[in-house]
Order: structure tokens, then C-alpha cells, then sequence
């Protein structure tokens, strides 16, 4: 359903959706959604997670956690809902939840968070990287 592992876990983490996100309803609506977006994340989860010593152990938390994120819990309350008005509001980036207050409830989701939904977006984020990149010379090599 959607076009790759990262937007998924994008969909997924958004911290605005956290409220209104039932994915057991998603699922009946759209079979399969939810094993899509759960295997996402597990997929990513190894990829940031790759060279931890406990990957699996990781892996594994972040199965747990994900469950716990989309349930209600100390995570929903009402400076939470506040800070998630923000982001509405364009007041506040996305992954700045995470960084405040997901990361307390939720360490190994809020890692891969971070990574996710920092990252720029569209065609400009490629355009921009390469303006950033232009700069950087690399001597050629002589045979």
C-alpha cells in the first residue's frame, strides 16, 4: 500500500496520527496494512539496528514498543495532546515529539523516529543535497 519501508514507518510514527490511528480499523478497511506497516518497521528497525550487538533484542523491543505506542498510555496525555497541537499548527517539527517526550516512554522507537522523520522529503531534499554535495572534490585516481 505504500511506496517504501520509510514511508511507512513515516505513516506509522507521525506523532499527529498517534491519536486518530485505530490500525486494527485501517486493517479491515485495507487487508493487510497493518502485517505491511509492522514488517516495515521490523525492516527498518534491522537496517538502523544493524550493527548493535543485540540486534534481534532491539528488533524485538521495537515490536513491543509499537504495540504500546499505538494503545492509550502516559504517552497520550495532556501535555502530549499540546505538543501534537503544535505540530498541527506547523509550530513544531514532527520529530520534535519524539525527541521530548516519545523518547521517555519509548527509546527504540524514538531512535528510529528520529532517523525517519528528520529527513528531508521530496524532490527538493535530493536537490538540496547535491547543492551541499557540489562542493566536496575528490582528487581523481592515476592508474
Amino acid at each position: 500500500y505504500l511506496h517504501c519501508t520509510y514511508h511507512s514507518v513515516g505513516f506509522l510514527l507521525y506523532p499527529v496520527r498517534m491519536l486518530t490511528l485505530d490500525i486494527d480499523e485501517l486493517d479491515k478497511e485495507f487487508p493487510g496494512v497493518k502485517s505491511e506497516l509492522l514488517d516495515d518497521l521490523e525492516a527498518v528497525a534491522g537496517k538502523l539496528f544493524r550493527n548493535e550487538v543485540d540486534t534481534d533484542d532491539m528488533v524485538a523491543e521495537v515490536s513491543d514498543e509499537i504495540m504500546k505506542y499505538l494503545k492509550p498510555g502516559p504517552h497520550r496525555g495532556p501535555v502530549s495532546v499540546k505538543f501534537i497541537k503544535k505540530i498541527q499548527e506547523g509550530k513544531k517539527p514532527p520529530w520534535a515529539w519524539w525527541e521530548s517526550i516519545g523518547c521517555r516512554h519509548f527509546p527504540h522507537l524514538a531512535r528510529i523516529a528520529l532517523r525517519v522523520l528528520t529527513k528531508q522529503v521530496g524532490i527538493g531534499a535530493v536537490e538540496r543535497s547535491h547543492k551541499v554535495m557540489k562542493k566536496v572534490s575528490i582528487k581523481p585516481l592515476h592508474r
